[in-house]
């Protein structure tokens, strides 16, 4: 018999915290789980840990190369025998009650396609702080373009649809894999989080997420944003799209087009989304424009201060998605001038 729920979790030399990782699953109030481990070719001593666990739920195998994290959670998504799948993340922790309450959720709500929840961020140099995303599908439908709503090792979504929709983790993304995943879930399908911690969600170094050089995760999500922005509006401009997702990247330096008409572009396609959402009569935006006003200031602050200049610039904050354009083309403006400055008194 199969049991309701897959756990995959794949681990590439990650000895360090993988015992509690596993022992946080194994510890679940919702005992009915199969836990498939896909250790990635690690060279140190992962795999010994998880042999020390005697537990019939626990399925391990080992990659007789490394796939990347991306090719190994498709491995074990081919694996997985459960009605769910729940993700986790070899240096996480799972609470006692995930997956009960995940289940439970699940059960009472049949349309619903993939749910997640919050997260307790923690480390070594960091307090603990409770990360919060929204948690109705049609608050998470918008948001997914422009941000990833899900905490992935907090998420459990149902294997019958995956395999519907011949879903699979994209190759081209080793780092953030899960975006394009649930934005294709949330938006075809309802989705949820659960207004409550489900897992300690772990920050150090070593995360692949951290470790990764920043271009590689820049160009990845300029990619995402792209792509989410051309479904959304069909006949989009490509550069015009790609200058939006740059700015929202906060990526200042923007070699592929001009700055100014980088950001003139931002600003129009901000625009344009707007009056896109309101045509869909989603109330989502104006809690997008409390957002984004918000982050706006405290850049507008920020920028303000290393230059020396005056706030003269505040009429700009109106527009939610275009304040955030209008805020990253200060910040370039800025930037450049303090490094022209900078050259001349050097």
């Amino acid at each position: 018999m199969s049991p309701r729920i897959s756990v995959i979790m794949s681990v590439r030399n990650g000895s360090a915290y993988l015992e509690a990782t596993i022992r946080s699953i194994l510890d679940q109030t919702f005992p009915d789980f199969e836990f498939i481990i896909l250790d990635n070719a690690s060279t140190d001593n992962s795999g010994q840990i998880v042999e020390s666990f005697v537990d019939s739920r626990i399925r391990y195998i080992r990659n007789a190369k490394d796939l990347g994290l991306t090719g190994s959670l498709n491995a074990g998504l081919v694996l997985a025998r459960g009605e769910f799948i729940a993700r986790m993340d070899a240096d996480d922790v799972s609470l006692p009650h995930r997956f009960e309450r995940q289940v439970d959720f699940l059960d009472q709500n049949p349309s619903v396609a993939l749910v997640g929840g919050w997260a307790e961020v923690f480390g070594d140099e960091q307090i603990a702080e409770i990360v919060e995303h929204p948690c109705e599908s049609d608050a998470i439908r918008t948001w997914m373009y422009f941000q990833n709503c899900f905490v992935h090792p907090a998420t459990m979504f149902r294997r019958e649809i995956i395999g519907l929709e011949g879903l699979s983790y994209d190759i081209r993304f080793p780092i953030y894999q899960d975006y394009p995943f649930f934005f294709l879930l949330s938006q075809k399908y309802a989705a949820a989080n659960l207004p409550e911690p489900l897992i300690r969600y772990r920050v150090h170094a070593n995360q692949g997420s951290v470790s990764q050089r920043y271009p590689a995760r820049r160009d990845e999500l300029v990619t995402i944003y792209h792509e989410n922005l051309v479904t959304l509006i069909a006949d989009i401009d490509g550069e015009a799209a790609r200058s939006f997702a740059y700015f929202h990247c906060f990526e200042l330096d923007i070699n592929e087009v001009k700055p100014l008409r980088a950001y003139r572009q931002a600003r129009a396609i901000s625009q344009r989304i707007l009056k896109t959402l309101r045509e869909r009569g989603t109330r989502v935006p104006g809690e997008m424009e409390t957002r984004a006003r918000r982050i706006a200031r405290s850049r507008f602050r920020m920028a303000i201060a290393a230059s020396g200049l005056s706030p003269i610039l505040s009429e700009w904050l109106g527009n939610p998605l275009e304040t955030m354009a209008a805020c990253h083309g200060i910040l370039f403006f800025l930037a450049r001038k303090l490094r022209h400055s900078r050259g001349k008194n050097a």
